[in-house]
Protein backbone atom coordinates (compact mmCIF):
# COMPACT_ATOMS: atom_id res chain seq x y z
CA UNK A 1 0.00 0.00 0.00
CA UNK A 2 1.59 3.30 -1.04
CA UNK A 3 0.99 6.03 1.06
CA UNK A 4 1.48 9.94 0.90
CA UNK A 5 2.23 11.91 3.76
CA UNK A 6 1.80 15.61 2.48
CA UNK A 7 2.87 18.33 5.22
CA UNK A 8 1.65 21.91 5.00
CA UNK A 9 5.21 23.86 6.83
CA UNK A 10 3.01 26.90 7.17
CA UNK A 11 0.57 24.99 9.82
CA UNK A 12 0.41 26.15 13.48
CA UNK A 13 1.81 23.18 15.38
CA UNK A 14 4.58 22.24 12.25
CA UNK A 15 6.04 25.82 12.65
CA UNK A 16 6.56 25.66 16.47
CA UNK A 17 8.57 22.56 15.79
CA UNK A 18 11.22 23.01 13.58
CA UNK A 19 12.44 19.48 14.00
CA UNK A 20 8.91 17.45 13.41
CA UNK A 21 9.28 16.47 9.25
CA UNK A 22 12.82 15.08 9.87
CA UNK A 23 10.44 13.23 12.50
CA UNK A 24 8.05 12.07 10.35
CA UNK A 25 10.19 10.94 7.89
CA UNK A 26 11.83 8.80 10.99
CA UNK A 27 8.77 7.86 12.21
CA UNK A 28 7.47 6.48 8.83
CA UNK A 29 9.63 4.35 6.92
CA UNK A 30 7.95 3.24 3.38
CA UNK A 31 5.94 6.19 3.25
CA UNK A 32 6.65 9.39 0.99
CA UNK A 33 6.69 12.39 2.65
CA UNK A 34 6.16 15.79 0.71
CA UNK A 35 6.98 18.88 2.74
CA UNK A 36 5.25 22.16 1.40
CA UNK A 37 5.85 25.99 1.99
CA UNK A 38 2.37 27.61 0.93
CA UNK A 39 -0.72 27.07 -0.11
CA UNK A 40 0.15 27.23 -3.54
CA UNK A 41 2.43 24.53 -3.10
CA UNK A 42 0.38 21.97 -1.63
CA UNK A 43 -1.76 22.23 -4.27
CA UNK A 44 0.67 21.95 -7.15
CA UNK A 45 2.03 18.60 -4.96
CA UNK A 46 -1.59 17.40 -5.04
CA UNK A 47 -2.00 18.39 -8.68
CA UNK A 48 1.83 16.18 -9.49
CA UNK A 49 -0.06 13.02 -7.44
CA UNK A 50 -2.76 13.28 -9.99
CA UNK A 51 -0.57 11.57 -12.27
CA UNK A 52 -0.17 8.64 -10.07
CA UNK A 53 -2.56 9.12 -6.77
CA UNK A 54 -1.43 6.62 -3.75
CA UNK A 55 -3.87 4.41 -2.29
CA UNK A 56 -3.63 6.84 1.31
CA UNK A 57 -2.90 10.14 1.10
CA UNK A 58 -2.44 11.47 4.84
CA UNK A 59 -2.34 15.56 5.70
CA UNK A 60 -0.34 17.32 8.00
CA UNK A 61 -1.76 20.76 8.88
CA UNK A 62 -4.98 22.21 9.34
CA UNK A 63 -8.77 21.76 8.32
CA UNK A 64 -8.13 23.97 5.04
CA UNK A 65 -4.96 21.96 4.28
CA UNK A 66 -7.09 18.69 4.69
CA UNK A 67 -9.83 20.89 2.68
CA UNK A 68 -7.65 20.91 -0.38
CA UNK A 69 -7.21 17.30 -0.17
CA UNK A 70 -10.94 16.97 -0.41
CA UNK A 71 -10.79 18.95 -3.47
CA UNK A 72 -7.77 17.11 -5.16
CA UNK A 73 -9.99 13.52 -4.46
CA UNK A 74 -13.08 14.63 -6.18
CA UNK A 75 -11.07 15.82 -9.32
CA UNK A 76 -9.66 12.31 -9.89
CA UNK A 77 -10.54 9.74 -12.45
CA UNK A 78 -11.09 6.94 -9.67
CA UNK A 79 -11.84 8.83 -6.31
CA UNK A 80 -12.81 5.88 -5.03
CA UNK A 81 -9.39 4.25 -4.84
CA UNK A 82 -7.85 6.97 -2.52
CA UNK A 83 -8.25 7.24 1.01
CA UNK A 84 -7.38 10.14 2.90
CA UNK A 85 -7.53 11.37 6.39
CA UNK A 86 -6.06 14.50 8.52
CA UNK A 87 -3.66 13.70 11.19
CA UNK A 88 -3.43 17.09 12.75
CA UNK A 89 -0.83 19.54 12.95
CA UNK A 90 -3.02 22.94 12.68
CA UNK A 91 -4.34 24.94 15.23
CA UNK A 92 -7.85 23.44 15.66
CA UNK A 93 -8.04 20.08 13.49
CA UNK A 94 -11.85 19.36 13.90
CA UNK A 95 -11.34 17.00 11.20
CA UNK A 96 -8.54 14.79 12.98
CA UNK A 97 -10.82 14.57 16.07
CA UNK A 98 -13.72 13.48 13.90
CA UNK A 99 -12.02 10.89 12.26
CA UNK A 100 -10.99 9.70 15.75
CA UNK A 101 -7.43 10.11 16.06
CA UNK A 102 -6.10 10.20 19.74
CA UNK A 103 -4.38 13.65 19.40
CA UNK A 104 -3.70 16.58 17.24
CA UNK A 105 -0.30 16.25 17.28
CA UNK A 106 0.49 14.46 14.31
CA UNK A 107 3.85 12.68 15.37
CA UNK A 108 1.88 11.05 18.08
CA UNK A 109 -0.74 10.08 15.66
CA UNK A 110 1.14 8.44 12.81
CA UNK A 111 3.54 6.78 14.91
CA UNK A 112 0.76 5.30 16.28
CA UNK A 113 -0.19 4.32 13.06
CA UNK A 114 3.26 2.93 12.20
CA UNK A 115 3.47 0.98 15.42
CA UNK A 116 -0.05 -0.69 15.00
CA UNK A 117 -1.83 1.12 17.94
CA UNK A 118 -4.17 2.54 15.89
CA UNK A 119 -5.75 1.14 13.00
CA UNK A 120 -7.36 3.28 10.16
CA UNK A 121 -10.63 2.03 8.36
CA UNK A 122 -12.30 3.33 5.44
CA UNK A 123 -15.34 5.03 5.71
CA UNK A 124 -17.82 6.57 3.20
CA UNK A 125 -18.39 10.32 4.35
CA UNK A 126 -19.93 13.47 2.26
CA UNK A 127 -18.14 16.87 2.43
CA UNK A 128 -20.78 19.55 1.60
CA UNK A 129 -20.69 21.33 -1.76
CA UNK A 130 -20.81 24.93 -2.90
CA UNK A 131 -21.80 26.01 -5.96
CA UNK A 132 -21.13 29.52 -7.23
CA UNK A 133 -24.30 29.41 -9.85
CA UNK A 134 -22.43 32.29 -11.96
CA UNK A 135 -19.07 31.02 -12.06
CA UNK A 136 -20.18 27.29 -12.15
CA UNK A 137 -16.93 26.97 -9.45
CA UNK A 138 -17.62 24.19 -7.01
CA UNK A 139 -16.23 23.74 -3.45
CA UNK A 140 -16.06 21.13 -1.04
CA UNK A 141 -15.48 21.22 2.53
CA UNK A 142 -16.94 19.80 5.85
CA UNK A 143 -18.39 23.38 7.07
CA UNK A 144 -19.56 26.81 5.10
CA UNK A 145 -19.38 30.08 6.66
CA UNK A 146 -20.57 33.69 5.82
CA UNK A 147 -21.58 36.84 7.28
CA UNK A 148 -20.48 37.65 10.78
CA UNK A 149 -18.30 34.63 11.14
CA UNK A 150 -16.31 35.38 8.03
CA UNK A 151 -15.40 38.98 9.32
CA UNK A 152 -15.01 37.19 13.16
CA UNK A 153 -12.11 35.01 10.41
CA UNK A 154 -10.94 37.81 9.27
CA UNK A 155 -10.10 39.84 12.51
CA UNK A 156 -8.60 36.07 14.09
CA UNK A 157 -6.70 36.19 10.67
CA UNK A 158 -5.33 39.44 10.45
CA UNK A 159 -4.54 39.04 14.64
CA UNK A 160 -2.55 36.05 14.09
CA UNK A 161 -4.42 33.31 14.74
CA UNK A 162 -4.06 32.34 18.12
CA UNK A 163 -5.19 29.78 20.60
CA UNK A 164 -8.76 29.05 21.81
CA UNK A 165 -8.14 30.81 24.27
CA UNK A 166 -8.03 34.15 21.99
CA UNK A 167 -11.01 32.89 20.25
CA UNK A 168 -13.20 32.70 23.31
CA UNK A 169 -11.70 36.40 24.40
CA UNK A 170 -12.35 37.67 21.21
CA UNK A 171 -15.72 36.70 21.09
CA UNK A 172 -16.46 37.92 24.62
CA UNK A 173 -15.13 41.29 23.60
CA UNK A 174 -17.77 41.03 20.57
CA UNK A 175 -20.50 40.49 23.14
CA UNK A 176 -19.36 43.27 25.66
CA UNK A 177 -19.02 45.28 22.60
CA UNK A 178 -22.86 44.69 21.56
CA UNK A 179 -24.45 45.17 24.91
CA UNK A 180 -22.04 48.83 25.51
CA UNK A 181 -23.88 49.52 22.20
CA UNK A 182 -27.32 48.55 23.39
CA UNK A 183 -27.55 46.44 20.27
CA UNK A 184 -25.58 48.25 17.92
CA UNK A 185 -23.72 46.15 15.64
CA UNK A 186 -19.55 45.83 16.38
CA UNK A 187 -17.28 48.22 14.61
CA UNK A 188 -16.27 46.22 11.29
CA UNK A 189 -19.37 43.84 11.56
CA UNK A 190 -22.46 44.32 9.59
CA UNK A 191 -25.54 42.11 8.37
CA UNK A 192 -25.44 41.12 5.24
CA UNK A 193 -27.80 42.01 2.28
CA UNK A 194 -28.86 39.22 0.71
CA UNK A 195 -31.57 36.29 1.19
CA UNK A 196 -31.94 32.52 2.36
CA UNK A 197 -33.69 29.88 1.53
CA UNK A 198 -33.47 26.25 3.08
CA UNK A 199 -35.53 23.28 1.07
CA UNK A 200 -36.71 26.45 -1.19
CA UNK A 201 -38.43 28.22 2.12
CA UNK A 202 -37.13 32.02 2.25
CA UNK A 203 -36.23 33.31 5.22
CA UNK A 204 -37.90 36.55 6.14
CA UNK A 205 -35.60 39.12 5.68
CA UNK A 206 -33.55 40.98 3.04
CA UNK A 207 -30.50 41.20 5.41
CA UNK A 208 -28.96 38.45 7.87
CA UNK A 209 -26.32 38.16 10.38
CA UNK A 210 -24.96 34.74 9.25
CA UNK A 211 -25.35 31.23 7.97
CA UNK A 212 -23.21 28.27 8.84
CA UNK A 213 -23.61 25.05 6.50
CA UNK A 214 -21.90 21.67 7.62
CA UNK A 215 -21.39 18.38 7.21
CA UNK A 216 -20.11 17.37 10.81
CA UNK A 217 -21.43 19.29 13.91
CA UNK A 218 -18.20 19.54 16.40
CA UNK A 219 -15.56 22.38 15.62
CA UNK A 220 -13.51 23.99 18.73
CA UNK A 221 -13.85 21.97 21.98
CA UNK A 222 -17.60 21.20 23.16
CA UNK A 223 -18.68 23.85 19.91
CA UNK A 224 -21.91 21.93 18.60
CA UNK A 225 -24.21 24.57 16.84
CA UNK A 226 -26.11 22.76 14.96
CA UNK A 227 -29.53 21.23 15.93
CA UNK A 228 -31.33 17.75 14.67
CA UNK A 229 -29.97 15.11 13.09
CA UNK A 230 -29.65 15.05 9.46
CA UNK A 231 -30.77 12.32 7.34
CA UNK A 232 -29.36 10.46 4.53
CA UNK A 233 -28.64 13.68 1.95
CA UNK A 234 -29.38 16.22 4.61
CA UNK A 235 -26.60 19.10 5.60
CA UNK A 236 -26.68 20.95 8.92
CA UNK A 237 -27.68 24.41 8.44
CA UNK A 238 -28.05 27.77 10.95
CA UNK A 239 -28.70 30.91 10.09
CA UNK A 240 -29.99 33.99 11.99
CA UNK A 241 -31.05 37.41 10.11
CA UNK A 242 -32.29 39.43 13.80
CA UNK A 243 -31.00 42.41 16.02
CA UNK A 244 -27.37 42.17 17.41
CA UNK A 245 -29.59 42.68 21.18
CA UNK A 246 -30.83 39.51 20.59
CA UNK A 247 -28.02 37.73 19.32
CA UNK A 248 -25.36 38.49 22.11
CA UNK A 249 -27.21 36.37 25.22
CA UNK A 250 -28.02 33.60 22.82
CA UNK A 251 -23.88 33.02 22.36
CA UNK A 252 -23.93 30.41 25.28
CA UNK A 253 -26.75 28.65 23.72
CA UNK A 254 -25.43 28.06 20.23
CA UNK A 255 -22.55 27.54 21.20
CA UNK A 256 -23.62 24.07 22.79
CA UNK A 257 -26.70 23.67 19.79
CA UNK A 258 -29.38 24.50 22.44
CA UNK A 259 -32.46 26.16 21.13
CA UNK A 260 -32.56 29.80 21.67
CA UNK A 261 -36.31 30.51 22.96
CA UNK A 262 -36.66 34.09 22.09
CA UNK A 263 -35.10 33.58 18.56
CA UNK A 264 -37.41 31.18 16.87
CA UNK A 265 -38.95 34.04 14.51
CA UNK A 266 -35.36 35.33 13.56
CA UNK A 267 -32.86 31.90 13.69
CA UNK A 268 -33.14 28.34 11.42
CA UNK A 269 -31.42 26.21 13.01
CA UNK A 270 -32.44 22.36 11.45
CA UNK A 271 -31.22 19.46 8.69
CA UNK A 272 -31.87 20.60 5.04
CA UNK A 273 -31.56 19.12 1.67
CA UNK A 274 -30.34 22.18 0.29
CA UNK A 275 -29.75 25.85 0.83
CA UNK A 276 -29.56 29.00 -1.32
CA UNK A 277 -27.72 31.84 -0.15
CA UNK A 278 -28.13 35.04 -2.53
CA UNK A 279 -25.76 37.59 -1.30
CA UNK A 280 -23.37 40.60 -1.52
CA UNK A 281 -20.75 39.10 -0.29
CA UNK A 282 -16.90 39.03 -1.69
CA UNK A 283 -15.77 36.06 0.50
CA UNK A 284 -16.75 33.00 2.68
CA UNK A 285 -15.13 30.78 5.23
CA UNK A 286 -14.43 27.25 4.07
CA UNK A 287 -13.43 24.63 7.28
CA UNK A 288 -11.73 28.02 8.59
CA UNK A 289 -10.27 29.60 5.36
CA UNK A 290 -11.39 32.88 3.86
CA UNK A 291 -11.74 32.16 0.15
CA UNK A 292 -12.27 34.93 -2.40
CA UNK A 293 -15.14 34.55 -4.88
CA UNK A 294 -15.05 35.47 -7.96
CA UNK A 295 -16.50 38.86 -9.58
CA UNK A 296 -18.17 41.02 -7.79
CA UNK A 297 -22.15 42.00 -6.70
CA UNK A 298 -24.98 39.81 -6.17
CA UNK A 299 -24.09 36.51 -6.24
CA UNK A 300 -26.47 33.26 -5.59
CA UNK A 301 -24.56 30.08 -4.09
CA UNK A 302 -26.31 26.55 -3.39
CA UNK A 303 -25.10 24.19 -1.03
CA UNK A 304 -25.54 20.50 -0.10
CA UNK A 305 -24.26 16.85 0.41
CA UNK A 306 -21.55 15.77 -1.98
CA UNK A 307 -21.32 12.49 -3.54
CA UNK A 308 -19.31 10.61 -0.65
CA UNK A 309 -15.35 9.81 -0.81
CA UNK A 310 -13.63 7.44 1.27
CA UNK A 311 -12.45 8.70 5.20
CA UNK A 312 -10.06 7.02 6.82
CA UNK A 313 -10.84 6.82 10.72
CA UNK A 314 -8.78 5.83 13.46
CA UNK A 315 -9.73 2.61 15.56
Amino acid sequence: MRTVILINSNAARVRRAPKLIEQIRDACPGARVIATSSVGAVENALADLAEDPPDRLLTVGGDGTFRLAIDWVRTLRFPGKVSIASVGGGQFCYMTRYSGFPSVDPLRNLRAIWRGSVRLEQRLWSPIEVRDVASGLRYHAAVYCDGVIAQFIERYDREGKGSIGAVVRMLWGLVCEVALGRGSPPRGFAPVPGYLAFDRRRADASMYVGCMVGSINRFLPLLTPFVGTPLPEQVFALAYWGSYASLAPAIPFIWFGIPVPWMRMSMYNAPAHEVHVRARQSQIVLDGDLVALPGSGERTLTIRLAEPIVLLHAL
